[in-house]
């Protein structure tokens, strides 16, 4: 039994229709009663295991996988005699295969391979050549322990598909020129590589077309090269929530938008990032990083880290336009550029956005906002550091709509540069609502006035926007300011006004993110509020457990709380017995 390549050139419909006129075993069920019981004869009974024994290719013939001869059953043999359901495995003495014949067929079944490091499979032809694997029938398919060079996978089979310690390099195509997942199901890549790639359109090393859930784990994309998505681009086929884990992307490069990955759903996805890293990857257009469209609902990133990221325009970091929740906590976005409008972050959120225990740090813009650029519905800021931005104004934010909340947060020693607009540490438009609670913003700078804090244009062109009065409202209590734009009035009580907040360089203080720590004499020691605002993690400095939010009198103003170093946890060790270093957790 093969299965075609014709099922690659339906659209998603017709493949749904034709998933239902197979039978079990992928050929059609039509004809009388014999040919049903011939069609299913193949997969009623337990699963059967094949093991490619022959490194060899050519015509395919089944039976030399079944006869008694050694060496004599190649991987297209294999796939030629396996149904839906069975195991092709590997001898070990099978270290490498070359392709002849073109793109192997296979049904839904576990290709199971001695180990990416044991068993390399690449073709004569040239990249793009044509599918490496093509995989179609019904039921899930897995795809294990080997690495691949030059042509791409293909899921194709009605159920779900996984990827476990493969490694696709050197290949190329017009979508996902490592892996398209076409696959009616559930998308998982599981500790495995792709590096330098390459599609002419979009998903330079993965493009997700499955209708399920997509989950990238322990795994590694680096220089792959896209138009769009340089390394995954995902489709509004996509139903389930999109998870990346404890993995790692790395010099990924997209000609327009998203050098790492071009998000997009059917409306019901949700985007979880957990423990991964996005280093130096690029984009032409918008979004070194990630490009996040609206028809994702909720963005959750936490202990991850964006750094090195550059774009064209949009964001050095993340272009993020969800149309639901937006949560970032733990993680650290630094020294990402743009010649646009926001060196960190973009945030366009439909709802609420809130950064947690987070470190925004050397990120430039050419534009406005070397830090975030806010022009969703709310954002919220809590226990985090912004430091070190710069940008033609709105060194740390540009807030432009909607309302803005600080809490315990250190916005220091960022830059605004151009001679039209002031905000070093912010620049706020009109009927931008900014309130603070416990904040630091103090010690920035910016050519014209309002070095900390500033309303959009000159103190001379009060008209500048709109040809309206400019107006904002800010409230501020137990916070710490310096220098304000003379048209914004700040309200509240039990502020300081400082110009220098004494705090020393942005450092590893403990904690999974570097923090700036306050100096002996600082104005915001125990000059925060009690109690302090409530947030989740509030009992806690940006640094988290055990660094107590208030020592003292009263909290301190900042994301930095001012304490001894903690005592050293000790362990009872027997006589004799072995012991391990501890190694403090960072990840900043």
């Amino acid at each position: 039994m093969k299965i075609s390549n014709e099922v690659s050139t339906l659209n998603r419909s017709a493949r749904r229709a034709r998933a239902r006129a197979l039978g079990a075993s992928g050929v059609l069920a039509v004809g009388g009663a014999g040919a049903l019981l011939a069609a299913f004869a193949g997969s009623a009974g337990a699963a059967a295991t094949i093991t490619v024994d022959s490194s060899g290719d050519g015509v395919a013939d089944a039976a030399r996988c079944s006869d008694v001869v050694a060496g004599n059953c190649t991987l297209r043999d294999a796939a030629l005699a396996a149904v839906d359901g069975d195991i092709i495995t590997f001898d070990a003495a099978v270290t490498s295969i070359t392709l002849t014949e073109g793109t192997v067929n296979l049904n839904a079944i576990s290709l199971t391979g001695s180990g990416s490091a044991n068993l390399a499979i690449t073709t004569t032809a040239a990249p793009d050549s044509y599918d490496l694997f093509y995989v179609g029938g019904t039921g899930d398919a897995v795809i294990s322990g080997l690495s691949l060079s030059k042509n791409r996978i293909m899921f194709q089979q009605v159920g779900n598909g996984k990827l476990e310690d493969v490694v696709i390099s050197g290949s190329g195509a017009d979508y996902g020129a490592a892996l398209y997942a076409g696959n009616d199901g559930d998308l998982e890549i599981v500790n495995s590589s792709f590096d330098e790639n390459y599609a002419s359109s979009n998903g330079g090393a993965v493009y997700a077309y499955n209708s399920g859930s997509v989950t990238i784990s322990g795994s590694s994309f680096t220089n792959n090269v896209a138009d769009k998505g340089g390394a995954l681009f995902t489709t509004t086929e996509v139903t389930g929530t999109i998870t990346i884990s404890a993995s790692d992307f790395s010099g990924n490069y997209a000609i327009s938008d998203g050098g790492v990955a071009m998000l997009y759903s059917n409306g019901t996805s949700n985007l979880v990032i957990n423990d991964s890293t996005f280093f130096e990857n690029s984009a032409d257009s918008w979004a070194g990083a990630f490009y996040i469209m609206d028809s994702i609902v909720d963005v959750s990133i936490d202990g991850s880290t964006i750094s090195g990221n550059s774009a064209a325009s949009g964001a050095g970091g993340a272009y993020i336009e969800n149309s639901g929740e937006l949560t970032i906590a733990n993680s650290t976005i630094s020294d990402n550029s743009t010649e646009g409008g926001a060196g960190a972050l973009y945030l366009n959120s439909g709802g609420d956005a809130t950064i947690t225990n987070t470190v925004i740090s050397g990120n430039s813009a050419a534009e406005g906002a070397g830090g975030i650029k806010m022009s969703g519905d709310s954002l919220t800021i809590n226990n985090s550091t912004i430091t070190g931005n710069s940008a033609l104004y709105g060194g740390g934010l540009s807030l432009y709509y909607g309302s803005t909340v600080i809490n315990q947060s250190t916005i220091v020693g960022n830059t605004a540069t151009g001679t039209s607009n002031g905000g070093g540490g912010v620049l706020l438009y009109d009927n931008a609502q900014l309130t603070l609670s416990g904040t630091i913003i103090s010690g920035n700078s910016s050519v014209v006035s309002g070095d900390d804090l500033a309303l959009y244009g000159t103190v001379l062109e009060p008209l500048a926007l709109y040809g309206t009065v400019l107006d904002a409202d800010v409230t501020a209590d137990n916070s710490l300011i310096g220098d304000v734009d003379s048209r914004i009035t700040v309200s509240g009580s039990n502020n300081i006004s400082a110009t220098d907040p004494m705090v020393g360089a942005l450092a590893d203080n403990g904690g999974a993110t570097m923090t700036m720590a306050l100096l002996d004499g600082s104005p915001a020691i125990d000059a925060g509020p009690d109690p302090v605002v409530t947030f989740i993690g509030n009992e806690f400095d940006q640094r988290g457990l055990p660094f107590v939010r208030i020592y003292g009198t009263s909290a301190d103003i900042g994301a930095f709380e001012a304490q001894p170093d903690p005592e050293p946890t000790t362990t009872t060790v027997a006589p004799g017995a072995a012991t391990d270093p501890v190694v403090p957790a960072f990840t900043g």
